[in-house]
């Protein structure tokens, strides 16, 4: 492979990386099911693959059909993961802000490993840490798991209400724009 077709690859998986991560933290302020923005992105992806199939081995650089391939599907269905999730975030109706009250019913912690670099290369457990968590129920069905700071998390309790504002998405998914005292 020329070094100009890994730096593009390199580059073009770091950009995947950060749009997939952008569309993951917009799912948490989403109220949507997992599956909906994957199926989503993967039609989207199959649409372009199947219109373009020749002209896309440009982009990569590179002479293997299989990693031209996947490198523009993946490249494609994070651009149309986050772009789905974006759109319905960031072009949400001004005049269909409502304030809803949900109950906090769940409240738990979880225990993570932190890590400290021994050499390169090399991790090692250094520790453990716990972080906090409550599942709010929304009416209309919806349940949505939520991390809070340790202050929030001693100050509620299982069955207390508090309220959050909510828009109509873009594509009439509900978006959480306050979470209130959470």
């Amino acid at each position: 492979m020329k070094k100009k077709s890994v730096v593009s690859l390199v580059l073009g998986g770091m950009a995947a990386l950060f749009l997939f991560g952008g569309g993951v933290a917009l799912y948490g302020r989403t109220m949507i099911a997992w599956y909906i923005p994957v199926c989503v992105s993967f039609i989207v992806t199959a649409i372009a693959l199947w219109l373009a199939w020749d002209r896309w081995r440009i982009i990569p650089g590179c002479h293997s059909r299989l990693i031209n391939r996947l490198s523009i599907a993946v490249a494609v269905g994070a651009v149309s993961y986050f772009g789905f999730l974006g759109l319905n975030y960031c072009v949400a109706d001004e005049a269909s802000v409502k304030e809803v009250t949900v109950t906090v019913t769940r409240k738990y912690t979880e225990q993570r490993t932190r890590y400290r670099r021994l050499r390169r290369g090399r991790m090692v457990p250094d520790g453990k840490y716990n972080t906090y968590h409550v599942s709010v129920s929304i009416p209309g069905g919806g349940v949505k798991n939520m991390e809070i700071p340790l202050g929030h998390y001693n100050r509620v309790k299982v069955g207390s209400h508090t309220s959050f504002c909510m828009r109509t998405g873009l594509f009439g998914y509900p978006v959480i724009t306050d979470t209130g005292n959470l």
